[in-house]
C-alpha cells in the first residue's frame, strides 16, 4: 500500500533509538542504520501507512529497521525536506520520538535489503557518522532534556451519545458506536507509549474508553473519582495532587478523564513547569502525551484525533 500523502507531502515517522542510563549528562548509545539503496547512515524511519496513526508508524518502522520494539518517549525535532524522484521534487515530512531500547540478551536485528547494518555509537560519534544534517539536528534535540523521560497520557473519554437522550444515571452512560471506534483508536495509539499503569475516572464512558487498552497490555484498570467532574469540582487540589503523584512515579501512565477536568490539570502542571499551552481544550477521544523528567513536565504533545487517516481516495469504496 502506498504511503500517506497530505497536501502533496509524504508523511513519515521514526525514532531516535537509544540505550543507557538516560540522564541528561549520561553517556548513552544511539542506534544508526545503514541503507544500501542510498549508501547512507540514518535514523530509523519510514512512510506512514494510510491505515495507521503516526505513533503506530514510528514504532513499526523502528522495529522493522532495527528489530527493537520500543515505547515512544518525548517528541523530537521533526524534519521537512525535498528530494528528487524521477526528475520531480518530492516533499516529505517526518515526525520523530525518543525511543529507549529494551534490554535484551541478544540483538534482534536481522540484516535485510532495506537495512543491512545496525550500529550503536555514543552521541558524538553517532552525530559524526550520520550522513544528513537533518538527522544530526533531530539527534541533538534528544538532549534538550534528559532522554529518559516517562510519559503520562491524559485522555478524554470517547463519545457517549447525547446526555439528554440517556434515561439512566449519567455515570452509567455508555459509549456510542462512534465512541467505541474512538476507544479502538485510543487502544492502538496509546499502546505505543506502553503505559504500565492505567487510571480512569469512574463514569462508564471513561472506563470503556481505556478498557480495551488495559486488556491488550494486561494492565489492571484502576478507578479514581478524583479525575471525574464530580471529584474535581468538589476537591480540585486533591485531583491535582493525585495527578502530580502519577507524574512523580517515574512510570508510563494513562489517565482517562473528562473535558471539564483536563484543562485544569494540564494548565496547572504546565504553569509550574514554565511551559505555555495555547489551549488545553481536548475533543472526545483526544489525548495529550506529557513527557516527564523527575516529576516535572518538559514537553506536551497533543493528539486531537487518534484515528488512522484512512486509505487513499482511489482505494475507498464508491470512488
Amino acid at each position: 500500500m502506498p504511503g500517506l500523502t497530505l497536501d502533496g507531502v509524504i508523511q513519515a515517522a521514526g525514532g531516535v533509538l537509544w540505550r543507557g542510563a538516560g540522564g541528561k549528562g549520561d553517556e548513552i548509545e544511539i542506534a544508526l542504520v545503514h541503507r544500501p539503496r542510498y549508501d547512507d547512515w540514518s535514523l530509523p524511519k519510514g512512510k506512514q501507512d494510510p491505515t495507521e496513526h503516526v505513533t503506530v508508524t514510528a514504532r513499526r518502522e523502528v522495529e522493522e529497521e532495527t528489530g527493537f520494539r520500543a515505547p515512544l518517549g518525548k517528541p523530537l525535532l521533526g524534519q521537512q525536506y525535498t528530494f528528487w524522484r524521477e526528475g520531480q521534487a518530492v516533499a516529505k515530512s517526518v515526525r520523530f520520538w525518543a525511543m529507549r531500547a529494551p534490554d535484551l540478551p541478544e540483538s534482534p536485528f536481522t540484516p535485510n535489503a532495506e537495512v543491512d547494518e545496525l550500529c550503536w555509537l555514543p552521541r558524538t560519534q553517532a552525530a559524526d557518522l550520520l550522513t544528513h544534517e537533518r538527522d544530526q539536528a533531530t539527534l541533538k534535540s534528544l538532549f534538550t532534556a534528559a532522554p529518559g523521560t516517562s510519559t503520562v497520557l491524559l485522555i478524554r473519554h470517547a463519545k457517549a451519545g447525547e446526555k439528554k437522550a440517556w434515561k439512566g444515571p449519567d455515570i452509567e452512560r455508555p459509549l456510542d458506536e462512534t465512541g467505541r471506534e474512538q476507544a479502538r483508536a485510543v487502544r492502538r495509539a496509546a499502546a505505543c507509549f506502553e503505559p504500565s499503569r492505567i487510571v480512569s475516572a469512574d463514569p462508564a464512558r471513561c472506563v470503556q474508553t481505556v478498557q480495551p487498552l488495559a486488556a491488550d497490555l494486561g494492565v489492571k484498570l484502576v478507578l479514581d473519582r478524583a479525575f471525574s467532574v464530580a471529584g474535581y469540582s468538589s476537591r480540585p487540589k486533591r485531583s491535582l495532587r493525585r495527578f502530580r503523584d502519577l507524574m512523580k512515579s517515574g512510570a508510563n501512565v494513562a489517565v482517562c478523564s473528562q473535558g471539564e477536568v483536563i484543562p485544569g490539570l494540564l494548565t496547572e502542571v504546565a504553569k509550574s513547569a514554565g511551559l505555555r499551552i495555547a489551549s488545553a481544550d481536548t475533543p472526545k477521544g483526544g489525548m495529550w502525551a506529557l513527557s516527564i523528567d523527575k516529576g516535572q513536565l518538559v514537553a506536551a504533545e497533543f493528539f486531537g484525533d487518534l484515528s488512522p487517516p484512512g486509505p487513499p481516495a482511489d482505494a475507498r469504496a464508491g470512488t
